[in-house]
């Protein structure tokens, strides 16, 4: 698959920050992590570094179906020309694994889902579909369609680790509260639209079981 890949150990502080952004995210599904694994494809960090000037940094989910996940892992994140949705054709990230676990195509009650940093920069916040979208606004490599709900800021964990490149990278930890700002939001869930895939980095995989 072109990837160097190593599996987490679970009783490291590693595993329990994603183990906690999974249980504080996750709503009303009780999802069970089988495994946690480090990814890194080969060639992605030369494609990220491109975006070494964007500081803000932030490990978010994105969800598919297991059996395009070979490709995924191999290719990259790709953005289809065919693609679309309600933010527009670019890339989709979430910082609630509950909106990302909709896209999870599973092979029985297993399925599996990608934490990724990613490149935000300054972001564009809209509260309204736009499915017109192709790319941030001028002075923007990000937009934010904000959600009603989100993960509570206050227990954000800052990494300085994760990321070769040197850039503080935000993992969530808090359970949902209200967005202030976003309580009238079409969104009821944080979607995090990126126009160019190499502002994508795959770190983490992982392995979960639905109770369904």
């Amino acid at each position: 698959l072109g990837n160097t890949i190593s599996a987490v150990d679970r009783s490291s502080d590693e595993w329990k920050r994603l183990e906690t952004y999974v249980k504080n995210t996750q709503d009303s599904v009780n999802l069970k992590i089988l495994d946690i694994y480090k990814v890194s494809r080969h060639g992605e960090e030369e494609l990220f570094a491109q975006h070494h000037h964007l500081d803000h940094r932030k490990l978010l989910f994105h969800g598919s179906s297991v059996a395009v996940f070979p490709a995924i892992l191999s290719g990259g994140i790709k953005i289809m020309p065919h693609s679309g949705g309600r933010v527009g054709r670019g890339n989709y990230s979430a910082d609630m694994i509950y909106k990302s676990q909709g896209y999870c195509g599973k092979h029985g009650k297993v399925g599996l889902i990608l934490l990724n940093e990613v490149a935000l920069g300054k972001i564009n916040r809209i509260y309204a579909d736009d499915s017109s979208l192709v790319q941030a606004p001028d002075g923007h490599q990000a937009v934010l369609a904000c959600g009603q709900i989100h993960p509570d800021p206050e227990k954000d964990y800052v990494d300085t680790t994760l990321s070769p490149s040197g850039h503080p990278v935000i993992i969530p930890q808090g359970s949902k509260v209200n967005q202030p700002d976003a309580q009238r939001s079409s969104f009821i869930h944080n979607e995090y639209l990126v126009y160019d895939a190499t502002q994508v980095h795959m770190r983490y995989l992982l392995r979960l079981k639905w109770p369904y």
